[in-house]
């Protein structure tokens, strides 16, 4: 699905003034959508009674219920912008300098007529569009285009009353190319932004304001720094959560992620995201890459579903930039399984990666029956095993 960027519109203050109940319908629903779990291909999709919910596809309602029951919610806008008047010239091009190129770009007399010609008057352009409001201060959302580059933006009811607005919002660049919204409310003067740095050192972070035209401004730029992830941690935040928690399949498995540390420390154990169905005795094991096993434990204290830690008697040393597997043993299947997940790059958290499938190396690592080194692999999946690190 394609996303769209979205700008605020904020109505004067008159809105409240000019009678705007707050019991009437300030809040819209979010645009109709279907939403998908893509189940691997060693997994069957869960039984339904119809193709969509066999698909794993949550259909949302409709956007024509959504705006019937908003409607007192839902504005008309009008955006309005202004350019100047171009006169076409007596020899080809026109007054604004724009030509097709030709010779006529170079004709004396062209210029002449541009450089004595009376300046033409701005010519005004509408575009309309829709909107929600809200909040009930006189908060709209729109898709940005509706108002982008726009001179002025008039918003009116479905009472026909009619107010000017203003379009204002803050976006932050982590990397100067790609630009996230920030948490800011109108009228504010601060704003926060959340993220999880994908590494320690020096940090460039851009910010950015939208104006009343939806022009940008000129980023601003503050530089500074991210001290060292603070450890015993793991290749995933705490938070992070696999797409399928728990495949269609029962198959008694050993299944394992090969990983690095930039650092030399120790594994102190090893984890897994378990499902639902994912019941039973589980074991967990650190390997060498050569299938040399390290250690090994059971789990204990296990929770219904989420992330469960084994802690090894003691902790094992591990080398820098050297390849280790860890993986967890089911007897009852419906493991966490994120199909392609390591196909196009590597992913964790500093001091921890989870490698990038190659072609003589890849990841997402399996072994059917028993338990013992998971050598085969599939579709670069992700198994949602992960172990506990910590500084030598």
């Amino acid at each position: 699905m394609q996303s769209r960027s979205i700008l605020v519109v904020l109505l004067s203050a008159s809105l409240l003034a000019a009678g705007c109940s707050k019991n009437e319908p300030v809040a819209a629903t979010a645009a109709p959508q279907a939403v998908a779990s893509a189940q691997p291909e060693q997994s069957a999709a869960s039984g339904g009674s119809s193709s969509q919910q066999a698909a794993g596809v949550q259909v949302l309602p409709d956007f024509a219920s959504i705006v019937e029951a908003n409607k007192g919610a839902v504005v008309n806008i009008t955006a309005t912008v202004r350019r100047p008047q171009q006169m076409r010239l007596p020899f080809g091009g026109n007054s604004g300098g724009d030509s097709s190129g030709g010779d006529e770009d170079n004709n004396p007399l062209n210029e002449f007529f541009r450089r004595f010609q009376q300046p033409m008057p701005n010519v005004p352009m509408q575009g309309m569009g829709s909107g929600f409001i809200i909040d009930p201060n006189g908060v709209v959302l729109t898709n940005a285009h509706v108002v982008e580059g726009a001179d002025e933006v008039r918003v009116k009811l479905t009472d026909k009353r009619e107010f000017k607005g203003k379009v204002a919002g803050v976006e932050v660049s982590l990397d100067g190319t790609t630009w996230r919204a920030a948490n800011w409310q109108a009228g504010a003067t601060t704003w926060t932004h959340t993220f999880t740095p994908a590494g320690s050192g020096p940090l460039t972070v851009q910010v950015r304001a939208v104006d009343d035209s939806a022009n940008l401004s000129t980023p601003v730029t503050r530089t500074t720094t991210v001290n060292a992830r603070a450890c015993p941690c793991g290749i995933w935040a705490d938070s992070v959560v696999p797409a399928v928690a728990a495949a269609n399949d029962s198959t008694v498995l050993e299944l394992g992620v090969r990983f690095q540390a930039q650092s030399a420390g120790y594994v102190r154990g090893v984890r897994f995201y378990k499902g639902p169905g994912n019941t039973g005795t589980h074991t967990g094991t650190l390997w060498k890459a050569d299938g040399t096993l390290l250690a090994s434990g059971t789990f204990t204290g296990e929770t219904v579903q989420g992330w469960q830690t084994l802690m090894f008697a003691g902790p094992v040393p591990i080398t820098a930039n050297t390849t280790y597997i860890a993986s967890y043993h089911t007897d009852t299947g419906r493991y966490a399984a994120d199909s392609g997940y390591f196909t196009h790059s590597a992913t964790g958290l500093e001091p921890l990666k989870a490698l990038q499938s190659t072609a003589t190396s890849p990841n997402g690592v399996y072994r059917v029956g028993t338990s013992g080194f998971p050598d085969r692999t599939f579709g670069d999946t992700n198994y949602w095993v992960d172990v506990v690190y910590g500084y030598a």
